[in-house]
């Protein structure tokens, strides 16, 4: 702030690269930099610490590439959906680049149960409540295939997704930069080849902490503490597009440094809201995208299914005994479980949509989407250029063959002491029309069929 305010304050400027050297913000230093040499003067020590900012990113590059492992570094930029990669430039020009999937799903809309269908092939509702827990070597084939062939697996984040042994945990709210620090750290260190998740939050989820954002809007407009709520207003779009271009940067340097290493961009979900719609487009379609040594050059337009995450991976590692085939399908099954927490809960109440919390189960088929939810709402759309529109009853067919894929089976919330908020849904929503009296899952449910994207 001091550096934005008194640009020719040597002092400033001074503690401005400290604190960006701080926090290994490379980006932002050639920023910087490039703002000096734009104005035709660079302070001589603002000169000399960027060439060795210069030395050091050479020496780590060549230090990776000295490597004779076949290394996967993951970089998972959290809540952002596939839409907005209209924001980070960069990174869509890497899609030609690298193996691209033009249609990746998410098996549900939040980190910790996508990662457990990634790793565990675990749904919410099929799988509740072991779907619930740390992801570990015991339930997780893929983990256990990488330590079988000699990997060093960790993850890197600021939440607690995977078993303690298994995670680099970082202080809340750490910036990429440091936690792709501390990932790289570890890599020069091993002997092993390393299969590591590089796990970006702050730039991508509310209220989007990033240098190039500046101030967060007077009065926190787009957040009200009392109701713990994100609003999505035209500032906090705004500040979220500059964020992207920012992280869109990081990841740029990042490729960069890993050359020909294996490294592959990935989303969870998308944008995080309370609506209606939690199966929306916005959520569901993120992006994957892999580039390095091996790695074909091709986009994808077969459905990618994070279910079939693991297979991914072993074509990556063993691709003679591991067709990508394997890991594409024509369908994508998602579901969420009913929102539990008091706060969620009284926030559908307060804004009038109890519905928006109960629990569904969707597929994506032959270009169109189907979702029923816990009381037996059927919701039918028609996929359009990466959107959905509401689709007529004229489509009878092909929605009485949606509904055979994926079944009607909810977990029942009476069972569990974490749904007791749940319940109070129900009830709010019988009483204000008893023709609801009867959720799926007091009903006979109807399971799932085995389907090419399920275990």
């Amino acid at each position: 702030i001091r550096y934005q305010k008194e640009p020719e304050n040597e002092a400033a400027l001074r503690d401005f690269l400290c604190a960006a050297l701080e926090q290994k913000d490379f980006v932002m230093l050639r920023t910087v930099y490039n703002d000096f040499q734009n104005r035709g003067s660079i302070p001589e020590f603002f000169e000399n610490t960027w060439r060795k900012v210069q030395q050091l990113l050479k020496l780590i590059q060549d230090k990776i590439e000295a490597r004779s492992r076949k290394d996967i570094i993951i970089f998972w930029t959290d809540a952002l959906p596939y839409s907005d990669l209209k924001n980070m430039p960069a990174l869509q020009k890497m899609e030609d680049a690298g193996f691209f999937f033009e249609r990746t799903y998410t098996s549900t809309p939040y980190t910790e149960a996508t990662a457990q269908a990634m790793f565990c092939r675990r749904h919410q509702i099929d799988d509740y409540p072991e779907s619930q827990g740390l992801i570990t070597r015991e339930n997780s084939a893929l983990i256990q295939y990488l330590e079988n062939h000699g990997y060093d697996f960790c993850w890197f984040t600021s939440d607690r997704i995977v078993d303690a042994k298994y995670c680099e945990k970082e202080k809340l709210y750490s910036s990429n930069t440091i936690i792709a620090w501390h990932g790289l750290e570890r890599l020069l260190s091993q002997q092993k080849p390393c299969f590591y998740i590089f796990h970006f939050a702050v730039e991508t989820h509310s209220p989007v902490i990033s240098p190039n954002v500046g101030y967060i809007v007077p009065n926190n407009k787009h957040f009200t503490h009392s109701e713990g709520r994100f609003l999505k207003t035209a500032d906090m779009q705004t500040q979220r597009e500059t964020a992207l271009r920012y992280l869109d940067q990081c990841l740029t340097l990042y490729n960069y440094l890993l050359r020909d290493k294996i490294h592959i961009f990935l989303s969870d979900h998308g944008w995080d809201h309370i609506g209606n719609k939690r199966w929306s487009e916005d959520f569901l379609h993120s992006y994957c995208l892999a580039i390095g040594e091996g790695i074909p050059k091709k986009r994808i337009s077969e459905i990618f299914s994070y279910i079939n995450f693991d297979k991914f991976i072993y074509w990556i590692l063993e691709p003679e005994k591991n067709p990508i085939e394997n890991a594409l399908t024509d369908k994508a099954i998602f579901c969420d479980l009913e929102f539990y927490s008091a706060r969620l809960v009284n926030q559908c109440f307060k804004y009038g949509m109890p519905k928006a919390g109960l629990a569904y189960r969707g597929v994506i088929y032959a270009g169109y989407k189907y979702v029923i939810n816990s009381i037996g709402e059927e919701f039918f759309y028609k996929l359009e250029d990466n959107n959905e529109v509401r689709a007529p009853s004229a489509d009878e067919a092909v929605l009485q063959e949606m509904r055979t894929i994926w079944g009607t089976h909810f977990a029942d919330p009476r069972e569990y002491e974490q749904f007791k908020y749940a319940l109070e849904t129900y009830k709010r929503i019988y009483e204000a029309d008893p023709a609801y009296s009867r959720p799926l899952w007091l009903a006979k449910s109807v399971h799932k069929q085995q389907i090419s994207c399920a275990h």
